[in-house]
């Protein structure tokens, strides 16, 4: 019997998971198939009610629906519900289960990049409030970041995020404890230039610089940075955008979101299909398929 999946997002015409998983699914052998569905805001509600009653087994979820979906499940898991976003989701027995495999994927890419331990007790930048934006700053709270600076052109978002991190982790003596471990701040990307002058890493988690518009930059690098800065985009088509471009040129030391990209798509895959994802099999896909389009 034929098994579907897929990905929910608005665009989605730029998207290498296809190529991803589907590389997955024959090395395993296995009857699956993954389909992109470019679902606009208004209309997801109507989409995921729609694929659960296909028999889709699950799907991806992408910008701009990571923080909404969450609104339409019935079951929220922790991963999910302490960032406040969800990128995978599950259809099992009518019932709609949201988790999120962006924060373990993040860690993981950025572990991989710069080294292990990348994360615990940084000075961190985090570009962007939106549902990536959520997953970085789960993670690095974590990881025990020192200090997580989130810069987004309206800082009310930027606030909004702060503070929801902050009150679900003075939820518990544990979280109290987690609290006192990183400082969060809310800041204008205005000020991008003097935040990032002591940063161990600056990530960027808008869809600014995504194909096809790749001349696009949501902030501009100073002259110069120190060469220990590290530099992440969760942006994989191009692999190298116009930010990763800049920082570079800066001085810094950068990685793209193919990694990120592989991670947590392997972990939705296992969730699916409950079989180990063949990540280099995937990884291979992924980047065979941004090849072909550059």
């Amino acid at each position: 019997m034929v098994t579907c999946v897929g990905l929910v997002g608005h665009p989605v015409h730029h998207s290498v998971s296809p190529a991803m998983h589907e590389a997955a699914f024959a090395h395993l052998g296995l009857d699956w198939y993954y389909l992109p569905f470019d679902v606009h805001p208004d209309r997801l509600g109507d989409a995921v009610r729609g694929l659960g009653a296909l028999g889709f087994a699950g799907v991806n979820v992408t910008v701009p629906h990571k923080e909404a979906v969450l609104g339409l499940a019935d079951l929220v898991e922790e991963s999910a519900r302490v960032v406040g976003a969800a990128n995978t989701l599950l259809f099992r027995d009518g019932a709609v289960q949201a988790t999120n495999t962006d924060v373990a994927g993040f860690t993981e890419a950025v572990n991989l990049g710069f080294g292990p331990a990348t994360l615990a007790g940084a000075r961190i930048v985090v570009v962007g409030a939106g549902g990536a934006a959520r997953a970085v700053v789960g993670a690095c709270i974590a990881a025990g970041a020192h200090r997580v600076e989130v810069l987004n052109r309206t800082i009310e978002r930027a606030t909004n995020l702060v503070a929801s991190f902050g009150a679900q982790r003075d939820a518990s003596p544990h979280a109290q404890r987690e609290a006192s471990r990183t400082q969060l701040y809310a800041r204008s990307t205005n000020v991008f230039a003097e935040a990032v002058v002591d940063a161990d890493l600056v990530v960027q988690t808008t869809s600014c610089g995504m194909d096809p518009a790749r001349t696009q930059t949501p902030v501009r690098w100073p002259r110069r940075v120190s060469p220990d800065t590290c530099v992440f985009d969760c942006i994989y088509a191009p692999a190298m955008t116009l930010f990763l471009q800049e920082a570079r040129a800066a001085g810094a030391r950068t990685h793209g979101g193919l990694g990120m990209l592989v991670a947590q798509g392997a972990l939705a895959f296992e969730r699916w299909t409950r079989h180990t994802a063949p990540r280099t099999v995937m990884l291979e896909a992924a980047a065979k398929a941004l090849h072909a389009r550059a």
